[in-house]
């Protein structure tokens, strides 16, 4: 009973699980990088835009492979469209946060200045 909800849960939290591992990354690498004096140029260098956007493109792609893939697997209940909903609605959550807080990147520098 344990495994089917554990097997039940994971793809209905996907989105939230990849948007906070995204933001978990995003911000301890900048926080790395920028507290480091010998790589700080090395960051500023368009290495903190290039990192950022690759995590944001995949968890965006994680969140939309997990729902294609379990569209139609989800169990069978008297709402047939009650999960592929919640995974779905989760999932769009997830990747306009996602965007929201990659979006700074172009538009901030990525260490204050010293």
């Amino acid at each position: 009973m344990q495994t089917r909800s554990i097997a039940l849960l994971l793809p209905l939290l996907t989105g939230p699980l990849a948007w906070a591992v995204h933001f978990t990354l995003i911000y301890a690498a900048n926080g790395i990088f920028c507290a480091r004096p010998a790589l700080h140029g090395l960051w500023m260098g368009g290495l903190a835009t290039a990192f950022m956007g690759i995590a944001a493109a995949l968890a965006l792609a994680v969140i939309g492979l997990v729902n294609w893939r379990y569209r139609r697997r989800w169990p069978a209940t008297d709402d047939k469209g009650f999960f592929p909903w919640v995974a779905a609605t989760l999932g769009l959550l997830s990747a306009i946060a996602i965007v929201w807080q990659t979006v700074p990147v172009l538009m901030l520098p990525a260490c204050p200045s010293a």
